[in-house]
Protein backbone atom coordinates (compact mmCIF):
# COMPACT_ATOMS: atom_id res chain seq x y z
CA UNK A 1 0.00 0.00 0.00
CA UNK A 2 1.71 3.41 -0.85
CA UNK A 3 1.86 6.49 1.64
CA UNK A 4 -1.09 7.72 -0.50
CA UNK A 5 -3.34 5.37 0.13
CA UNK A 6 -2.60 4.72 3.72
CA UNK A 7 -3.06 7.94 4.27
CA UNK A 8 -6.44 8.19 2.00
CA UNK A 9 -7.32 5.06 4.80
CA UNK A 10 -6.44 7.16 7.59
CA UNK A 11 -8.56 9.98 6.42
CA UNK A 12 -11.90 7.68 5.36
CA UNK A 13 -11.06 5.69 8.73
CA UNK A 14 -10.97 9.30 11.36
CA UNK A 15 -13.77 10.94 9.48
CA UNK A 16 -16.95 8.06 8.30
CA UNK A 17 -16.43 9.23 5.07
CA UNK A 18 -16.30 6.08 1.99
CA UNK A 19 -15.04 6.39 -1.41
CA UNK A 20 -17.96 7.62 -4.26
CA UNK A 21 -17.78 4.92 -7.17
CA UNK A 22 -19.37 7.65 -9.61
CA UNK A 23 -15.63 9.65 -10.45
CA UNK A 24 -14.59 13.22 -10.44
CA UNK A 25 -17.71 15.62 -9.20
CA UNK A 26 -17.75 19.03 -7.65
CA UNK A 27 -17.12 19.29 -4.02
CA UNK A 28 -19.99 20.31 -1.56
CA UNK A 29 -17.30 22.34 0.58
CA UNK A 30 -14.79 23.93 -1.63
CA UNK A 31 -16.67 23.40 -4.76
CA UNK A 32 -13.77 21.69 -6.65
CA UNK A 33 -13.80 19.15 -9.20
CA UNK A 34 -12.12 15.90 -7.84
CA UNK A 35 -12.85 12.65 -6.56
CA UNK A 36 -15.09 12.39 -3.92
CA UNK A 37 -15.73 10.82 -0.73
CA UNK A 38 -19.34 10.56 0.79
CA UNK A 39 -19.96 10.87 4.67
CA UNK A 40 -21.68 12.59 7.24
CA UNK A 41 -24.86 11.07 6.87
CA UNK A 42 -28.12 11.56 7.08
CA UNK A 43 -29.71 10.59 10.57
CA UNK A 44 -33.34 10.16 8.76
CA UNK A 45 -32.18 9.42 5.27
CA UNK A 46 -28.62 7.65 4.36
CA UNK A 47 -28.81 8.70 0.88
CA UNK A 48 -28.49 12.38 2.04
CA UNK A 49 -24.93 13.88 3.46
CA UNK A 50 -21.74 15.45 2.24
CA UNK A 51 -19.93 14.81 -0.73
CA UNK A 52 -16.33 15.86 0.31
CA UNK A 53 -12.83 15.79 -1.75
CA UNK A 54 -9.49 14.69 -0.33
CA UNK A 55 -8.04 18.17 0.87
CA UNK A 56 -11.55 18.77 2.61
CA UNK A 57 -11.43 15.64 4.38
CA UNK A 58 -7.94 16.46 5.61
CA UNK A 59 -9.58 19.88 6.91
CA UNK A 60 -11.94 17.97 8.00
CA UNK A 61 -9.78 15.57 10.43
CA UNK A 62 -7.10 18.44 11.21
CA UNK A 63 -10.79 20.07 12.85
CA UNK A 64 -11.67 17.11 14.89
CA UNK A 65 -8.41 16.57 16.05
CA UNK A 66 -8.21 19.89 17.22
CA UNK A 67 -11.35 19.76 18.97
CA UNK A 68 -10.59 16.59 20.69
CA UNK A 69 -7.34 18.06 22.05
CA UNK A 70 -8.84 21.04 23.52
CA UNK A 71 -12.11 18.72 25.15
CA UNK A 72 -9.25 16.35 26.52
CA UNK A 73 -7.12 19.71 28.05
CA UNK A 74 -10.68 21.34 29.35
CA UNK A 75 -11.54 17.77 30.92
CA UNK A 76 -8.08 17.76 32.32
CA UNK A 77 -8.30 20.72 33.72
CA UNK A 78 -11.57 20.32 35.31
CA UNK A 79 -10.19 17.08 36.93
CA UNK A 80 -7.49 19.18 38.36
CA UNK A 81 -9.94 21.63 39.94
CA UNK A 82 -12.05 18.72 41.45
CA UNK A 83 -9.27 17.56 42.96
CA UNK A 84 -8.59 20.23 45.16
Amino acid sequence: MSNSETELKGLLDATGFSVCESGADECDKCSKLAPLYFGNQDYWDSREGDYYCVECLRELKESNDSFSALMESQIAESNLGAAH
